[in-house]
């Protein structure tokens, strides 16, 4: 299971390159070079790899330009390597979550509530507004969502991006 920290919000000009190539190399290389480091062991066949995505690669935003990229390359990355692995049992797919209640969602919340003059529960009731369930996931759900796709229940399922998102995706 591939899971790395958020890449750093910021349009296209705002955020300096260093902080560009630092994001990638924590979420997009580190993905693929834990996949590449793996793959010959996963050959044997019956394996899975999950990467943990985000919804921004779906959902792209200008304040957080970097993410969507990194995000999309991802999702193209799981589906490339669902074909690739599929003639040797490796099964590669993804969850892509849309807003978790973490540490991190609450520290995020409480810093915009404060940078806002708002309160925090005004300001997630914002935020959460526009997801149909009108709520976070636990991070039980992100972490069911993996736990199925490592199954035997989803032996048929390789090269997919599941959206754990609340309804939040706007695609088809």
């Amino acid at each position: 299971v591939n899971n790395a920290g958020s890449i750093r919000a910021g349009s296209l000009l705002a955020k300096p390159e260093a902080e560009w190539q630092e994001d990638f190399a924590l979420k997009f290389w580190g993905y693929i070079r834990l996949t590449r480091a793996v793959w010959p062991l996963l050959m044997a066949g019956g394996a899975r790899v999950v990467n943990v995505i985000g919804a921004a690669g779906r959902q792209p935003s200008a304040g957080y330009v970097a993410g969507g990229a990194a995000n999309a390359g991802l999702m193209n990355l799981t589906q490339s390597l669902g074909d690739e692995g599929a003639p040797h049992g490796i099964l590669v797919n993804a969850v892509n979550p849309g807003p978790v209640r973490t540490d991190r969602w609450q520290s995020l919340m409480q810093r915009q509530a404060a940078e806002r003059g708002t309160s925090v529960a005004a300001l997630e009731a914002e935020q959460l507004a526009h997801v149909p369930l009108r709520r976070a996931a636990e991070p039980s759900e992100i972490a069911a969502t993996v736990v199925f796709l490592c199954s035997a229940a989803a032996s048929y399922i390789t090269g997919t991006t599941l959206q754990v998102d609340g309804g939040l995706a706007r695609c088809i």
